[in-house]
């Protein structure tokens, strides 16, 4: 049969999804199926509790925004936890049924990962279709009291080597989200250097999310088979408070934030 029969047919339906997600030619793949798949001669990797929200299609409408689902440590997750600008991540899903032919295939919606979500062990990927993502008005530069600008990026300045250092793996908590580490003098300073940095082993990464103890990291994705004993790479945080960025970074001629703003608004006083 045909991938249009099988559409229309009664009970001859047997959808698999091909997802595509592909920033500047690093491309990572995944499958509704049950087992890996092969479509058009690249590897889709099929995964436990990979999803999409329903799409929605007629022949005026397709679904302007889709969200995926995925496991927390799956690894195009780490595309999202870096702390420097990249290239916008282009999504692009595939429809055919099993059994039928690669050519039966057919492209059913692109578009561009507009956010990302992590909550408990899952990833949500909110993407927006092209036709959507590209009609938006550019934003403009809102005013704030914290510094606005990405850490390590183009506007921030701040080079990363400068403040990535050597550390050593001393404990890794069963579930791995926690990692105790020692070695880099300034661990444990207050406030933490480290939250909001990340923690870097070979070609993997995951944000630290706050600093206990000195050198005891909660992590935003595990990290269970890190070895005690290796000696990885740390990279310090930002809370975006004009202190630290003077401080911490000698940074304070590029803070971006605004930092005379009243903290009150006198236009919504109730007395």
């Amino acid at each position: 049969m045909t991938f249009e029969a099988r559409e229309l047919s009664q009970d001859s339906g047997a959808p698999i999804r091909y997802v595509t997600f592909d920033r500047a030619g690093i491309i990572w793949r995944y499958t509704t199926a049950e087992t890996d798949q092969t479509f058009q001669s690249n590897l889709y990797k099929a995964i436990k509790g990979f999803g999409h929200s329903a799409l929605e299609q007629n022949s005026e409408n397709i679904s302007m925004q889709l969200t995926f689902t995925l496991p927390r440590d799956a690894v195009v997750a780490q595309a999202f936890i870096r702390p420097s600008g990249q290239a916008p991540m282009q999504v692009t899903m595939w429809a055919n049924h099993r059994g039928e032919a690669d050519s039966e295939a057919l492209p059913i919606w692109s578009g561009v990962v507009s956010s990302v979500t992590f909550s408990g062990s899952t990833l949500q990927i909110l993407c927006s279709a092209l036709a959507s993502a590209y009609s938006r008005e550019i934003g403009a530069h809102t005013q704030q009291r914290a510094c606005p600008n990405m850490l390590y990026g183009v506007l921030c300045g701040v080079v990363k080597a400068t403040h990535t250092f050597d550390a050593t793996v001393t404990v890794v908590s069963a579930d791995g989200f926690t990692v105790t580490v020692t070695d880099p003098a300034d661990l444990g300073s207050t406030p933490s250097r480290y939250a909001g940095g990340i923690l870097t082993w070979g070609a993997r990464s995951a944000e630290i999310v706050s600093e206990g103890a000195a050198g005891v990291f909660t992590l935003q994705v595990p990290m269970a088979d890190l070895p005690v004993g290796l000696v990885i790479q740390v990279t310090r945080g930002c809370d975006r408070k004009p202190t630290t960025c003077d401080t911490v970074f000698s940074n304070q001629a590029r803070y971006g934030g605004f930092r005379m703003i009243p903290l009150r608004n006198i236009w919504r006083r109730t007395q």
